[in-house]
């Protein structure tokens, strides 16, 4: 609706103004005053007539002229009341084209002027009215004043009831707006009847009809509202046909009006189905669109509303080149739309929306958006919206469903780095009473979870527990809505209680989630999966077999396998959880029976499992565990060679390189080994032992460009494989004498390989610095590991299209090509590369390691197999190595370093009660006194918890007996692999064959002894200590890249949790192992002369991780740490007397060690092992 003026306006000739101006000009001086004001009007009144109502200046004049005539004539005359409508009509037009409120403000006050200066027949008067009444239907359109639309209506309604007035059309046209205005229904009648019967009156084809049948349309449309009744709608239909039949294409509102009918025929469409209606749409949209050029405003509209018609179409006729339409429509519309299109938001959902569909329809109901063109502008519109915006956050979770869904088979994990925090945002947004607020905490909780399972991130499990907690915080005990989200939080609790093995808040759940199992039956879907996550808690929870939780256990899965979800197939899930049960109750009561029950429950999910899916492996497997537990009881070898059978099947399904067919090979070698011992068959013995080698070296070959979260799980498979490995070389080694030396030299080298070589990827996401050499090559290097890491996972065969899976083999080629130019830039540069690939020693490096060592060290590896220790005795020039066995299965040395902490370590010196720490190890030890006799030094590389002992007192323990027939000195690597790689690097700073020296004492003022002992190491090397605030991080840092030894007497804290989190205090804070990964030290010898600066983190496959292992893998050849708290004055005298040792003696940094403990231990007060045995050097 308009303040303009009305249709049918007739324009006089422009010659007349130029001849009323002449006749004004060339008025006689003197003239009469109302003459020259009749003059004056007459002129204005054709400059409005002629004039587009658009320039300011010429309306200006206008207003003057009517102005000078108002100052002529009597204020009372009917000529005054002419001119003050005049006037309020020009200010009414000036005020259109400017916006100034006062000129419409005071043409209101001039119309009611001339309406109350003149009786009410009165010519002038009419025009007042009809004047006034515009003028208060242009302030109801500013203010929104009903009031004044109101008077407007009344107003022209005074001047339409009076018959033959002149202005007569002109009333009609403003009456018929102004009531449409009001849009009460009654109103909307009037205005569609007085309009109706103007644009009767208008030839067809005119401008002036085509604006009256334009604005009928619109009226018609609120008539109609959002009632979809039939009749209305065709109403409408009908009224937009009508208008657009005479409307020519290049129409400023055509477009618009195609729009509504197009809107009006999909609503009668969708509400009736009928085909026909979206069928017209689509032809009248196309045909809009193709009458306007590309990137003509509203044309992204009219693209929006095909797509619209397109799918709801394809939802009555499912035709997937349908719903390609909708698609290459929405994108269209997304296209032709500006960045800053208020509307972009809504095109760009519909084409995520239509995008999705098509996936799920195409890919199943699981699929996610992967193309960015897709979903990057959606992404944008959202974020677009300003922050508090009420529908942000739903949109914000919109997006994580397109991006994420579900989760599951296939997705990228990086994902969720990009959806997690869109669904933080949405939380966040969210007000603390508004009634989604749970659904999206819980979502949350749900992504973080996904992504602390992929990514092994426990803050990220920690933030899901507490957004459960938060939601569970809404509903009261007992509601039915709290009980999903008691799962969710329950279940979250169980995967913390599985890492950090501590179950008190799940047992302060159990007894809630178990008193919910009498309100949910098993084939309700929360009752279902109540018992599924109970049955996993008592499976975690490993409770009493014989009655507690293991019972519980089976008693909830042979409920969920009796009575399956309605329309749900068998649960084989549940089933083979139930299977497993049974086998694991009939190992522990001895029952057959059940053990078979759980041979005929595998053997039921084995057929009906499709040959090629990825759970036939996994089902395969738990049935030959089940056979073989059988063939124990019963010694029925019909069994056992059903198991070998099965799994023989298994490894060829996984196929030659897939990631999970070392696991398969380790399962088919442990059969043909359990075969082996019962019968006795060599060709078993030799096929267990080439199935564990191709599960090594698989594990060796694809281990690197495994992403962190399975490359912990592998670590585990790795550690078991590693240990059976060795343990069958060994028997073959004796069963075979005359390959026994061969055999013994493989186990070394298997049992070498498993050793702390991948620090850097087991604490978390983070890379290992890299040396300057490898920069320009770093990027690309990450970048295919990424793309490796992300798609190497068991169930990445279900998405055998993925592009990262075809290219898989071309990435693997392309990054060894670029390990091979890195490797070429220096010795640094191949270091890096060895331990990013983790390259493990082979036989010629193991025995370079013992020629490097010397004929009077030797060598020692101690490993484990699954019921044994073993230790390797290697000495410069042997051609295999000595094997010393005993039945000690690694949880003897857990409990021997536990004890030996608890006598030895906290004692403090004092006599306590039989010390009873090595009683279970001492046999080993002194079995191996003969291989090692003579030998000045024990270069020792032990596994696990072994690793944590002092060696020096082992030695004392042993027997073992140096040239001199003193205890041999003692020095600890991590590996031996690791110990080679610094045999091969550059030697350490040396500048004029001064050796530099860093010391650093008591940097936080609390340990004078420490502060004294700094002073008198820094005088050993000529250098001045820094003590105290001096020892700051930064000072510290750029210290220990330009010395060769660096010697720090201070606190050092051990986080068990977080090992590269341990540090030691300095005097502005501590300096972490993280911090220290990232130099490239040149150091031979740093002394932490503190508080467990030894103490380490034992992960899944004896990966060891803590200060000394970031130290030498940051380049420092010799690090000398403490096991357990220490004396304060004690260290000191030792450590004076090392470096009094190390300095004059010129001996190395084990020699000078073991010298100042029996220096030490001499004296009566320190004789006890707290004080002499607690440090080691680690490196060689």
């Amino acid at each position: 609706m308009s303040l303009r003026g009305p249709p049918g306006k007739s324009t006089p000739d422009p010659g007349a103004v130029a001849a009323a101006e002449a006749s004004l000009r060339d008025a006689p001086r003197g003239e009469d005053p109302g003459d020259r004001a009749v003059r004056l009007v007459e002129l204005a009144d054709l400059r409005r007539l002629v004039g587009d109502g658009t320039d300011p200046t010429e309306q200006g004049r206008t207003i003057t002229l009517y102005q000078q005539a108002r100052d002529l004539v009597d204020p009372d005359s009917e000529m005054s009341a002419r001119i003050l409508v005049g006037l309020a009509g020009s200010l009414r037009e000036r005020y259109l084209a400017v916006g100034d409120p006062a000129d419409l403000d005071v043409a209101v006050v001039l119309a009611e002027q001339a309406v109350r200066s003149r009786p009410p027949d009165s010519g002038q008067r009419l025009r007042g009215l009809l004047e006034l009444g515009v003028l208060l239907y242009g302030r109801y359109q500013r203010a929104r004043m009903p009031l004044d639309l109101d008077r407007a209506i009344e107003l022209l309604g005074q001047t339409f009831d009076i018959p033959g007035q002149a202005d007569r059309t002109a009333c009609r046209w403003h009456l018929g707006v102004a009531f449409a205005e009001r849009r009460a229904p009654d109103d909307l009648d009037r205005a569609s009847d007085i309009l109706g019967s103007l644009a009767d009156d208008l030839p067809p084809g005119s401008a002036d009809r085509h604006i009256l049948l334009n604005e009928l349309f619109w009226i018609e449309q609120q008539r109609a509202g959002p009632d979809d009744r039939l009749d209305a709608m065709e109403r409408v239909i009908a009224r937009g046909r009508h208008t657009l039949a005479e409307s020519p294409d290049g129409w400023p509102e055509r477009m618009q009006v195609i729009e509504a009918v197009g809107d009006a025929l999909i609503r009668r469409g969708v509400r009736y189905r009928q085909p026909a209606g979206f069928t017209e749409a689509i032809n009248l949209l196309r045909h809009g669109i193709e009458s306007v050029p590309v990137a003509t405003p509203g044309r992204a509209a009219l693209e929006y509303m095909m797509a619209r018609a397109q799918v709801e179409l394809f939802h009555v006729l499912p035709q997937r080149e349908i719903l390609d339409r909708a698609i290459d429509a929405a994108r269209d519309a997304v296209a032709e739309s500006y960045t800053d299109d208020p509307d972009r938001l809504r095109f760009a959902r519909l084409l995520a929306q239509l995008s999705i569909e098509h996936r799920r329809i195409v890919e199943g109901p699981m699929a996610v958006l992967t193309d960015r063109t897709v979903i990057d502008p959606y992404a944008a519109a959202v974020d677009a919206l300003p922050f508090g915006h009420p529908d942000r956050p739903h949109y914000l979770v919109e997006l994580v469903d397109l991006l994420w869904g579900g989760g599951g088979p296939g997705r990228d994990p990086r994902v969720l780095d990009e959806v997690v925090p869109l669904m933080t945002e949405a939380v966040a947004q969210t007000t603390r009473d508004a009634p989604h607020r749970g659904s999206f905490l819980y979502r949350l909780g749900t992504v973080l979870e996904q992504r602390s399972a992929l990514l092994l991130d426990a803050d990220d499990l920690d933030r899901a527990i507490e957004c459960y907690r938060t939601v569970l915080d809404l509903y009261p005990p007992g509601s039915v809505e709290r009980v999903d989200y008691l799962l969710a939080i329950a279940s979250a609790l169980s995967r913390r209680a599985g890492r950090t093995r501590d179950f008190r808040e799940l047992n302060a759940m159990r007894a809630e989630l178990e008193g919910l199992l009498p309100t949910l039956t098993a084939d309700d879907p929360a009752g279902h999966n109540l018992r599924y996550l109970l049955a996993t808690i008592y499976d975690e929870e490993h409770g009493d077999p014989d009655g507690g939780d293991l019972q519980r256990k089976i008693t909830l899965l042979k409920e969920l396998v009796a009575t399956p979800l309605a329309g749900a197939p068998p649960d084989d899930a549940a089933t083979s959880m139930l299977a497993v049960s049974l086998m694991e109750r009939g190992r522990h009561v001895g029952d057959l029976g059940d053990t078979s029950t759980a041979i005929s429950m595998l053997r039921e999910i084995l057929a009906r499992t499709p040959i090629g899916h990825h759970d036939r492996i996994g089902t395969r497997a738990n049935l030959a565990h089940a056979l073989e537990d059988r063939f124990r009881q019963a010694q029925d070898r019909a069994d056992l060679d059903e198991a070998v059978s099965l799994l023989e099947s298994a490894v060829l399904d996984a196929g030659a390189d897939a990631p999970d067919r070392p696991q398969a090979d380790d399962i088919l070698a442990r059969a043909l080994h359990t075969r082996y011992r019962a019968f006795g068959s060599m060709a078993d013995l030799d096929r267990a032992v080439d199935n564990w080698e191709h599960a090594w070296r698989q594990l060796q070959d694809t281990f690197w460009a495994l992403p962190v979260p399975y490359k912990r799980g592998q670590q585990s498979v790795w550690s078991s494989t590693y240990r059976r490995l060795v343990a069958a070389l060994l028997t073959r080694a004796e069963a075979r004498p005359e390959a026994a030396a061969e055999c013994r030299r493989r186990a070394l080298v298997v049992a070498e390989s498993a050793k702390s070589r991948l620090l850097s990827d087991l604490v978390g996401r983070d890379w290992l610095p890299a040396p300057a050499a490898v920069e320009p090559l770093l990027e690309r290097e990450r970048e295919l590991l990424r793309l490796l890491s992300v798609w190497d996972m068991p169930r990445v065969a279900e998405v055998p299209d993925a592009p990262s899976v075809r290219d898989r083999p071309d990435r693997l080629r392309e990054l060894n090509q670029v390990w091979s130019r890195m490797e070429a830039a220096g010795p640094e540069a191949a270091d890096y590369v060895g331990l990013r690939r983790g390259d493990s020693p082979d036989w010629d490096d193991l025995a370079e390691v013992a020629a490097e060592a010397g004929p009077d060290t030797a060598v020692v590896s101690l490993s484990f197999t699954e019921d044994s220790t073993v230790l390797f005795v290697l000495r410069a020039g042997w051609d295999a190595p000595e094997v010393v066995q005993a039945d000690l299965p690694a949880s003897v040395w857990v409990d021997a370093q536990g004890r030996l902490v608890r006598e030895i370590a906290r004692s403090y010196g004092r006599p306590g009660p039989a010390v009873t720490w090595h009683r279970r190890v001492d046999g080993l030890l002194q079995q191996a006194a003969p291989h090692l006799d003579g030998a000045g030094l024990i270069l020792a590389s032990p596994s696990g918890s072994a690793y944590q002992m002092p060696w020096a007192l082992l030695a004392d323990v042993g027997g073992w007996r140096g040239p001199a027939g003193s205890t041999p000195a003692i020095a600890m690597v991590p590996s031996l692999g690791l110990r080679l790689r610094q045999i091969r690097r550059s030697p350490a700073i040396d500048t004029d064959g001064v050796r530099l020296a860093l010391v650093a004492g008591d940097p936080q003022g609390q340990l004078p002894h420490a502060r004294d002992e700094a002073t008198a190491v820094a005088a050993l090397y000529d250098t001045v200590p820094l003590l105290g605030p001096q020892a700051t991080r930064n000072r510290v840092l750029a210290e220990l890249n330009r010395c060769a030894i660096a010697h720090l007497a201070t606190h050092a804290q051990f986080d068990p949790e977080s090992s590269l989190d341990s540090g030691i205090e300095l005097a502005d804070g501590p300096l972490t192992a993280r911090d220290v990964l990232n130099l490239r030290t040149g150091l031979d010898l740093l002394v932490l002369s503190a508080c467990d600066t030894g103490r380490v983190e034992i992960s899944p496959g004896d990966e060891l991780a803590g200060l000394v292992q970031a130290f030498l893998l940051a380049g420092a050849r010799h690090v000398a740490v403490s096991l357990w708290p220490v004396d304060d004055a004690a260290t000191a005298r030792l450590m004076t007397r090392f470096h009094e040792r190390l300095r004059h003696d010129g001996t190395t940094p084990a020699a000078a060690l073991h010298a100042a403990a029996d220096d030490l231990r001499a004296h009566v007060e320190h004789t006890h092992p707290y004080y002499w045995a607690a440090f080691v050097t680690v490196g060689g």
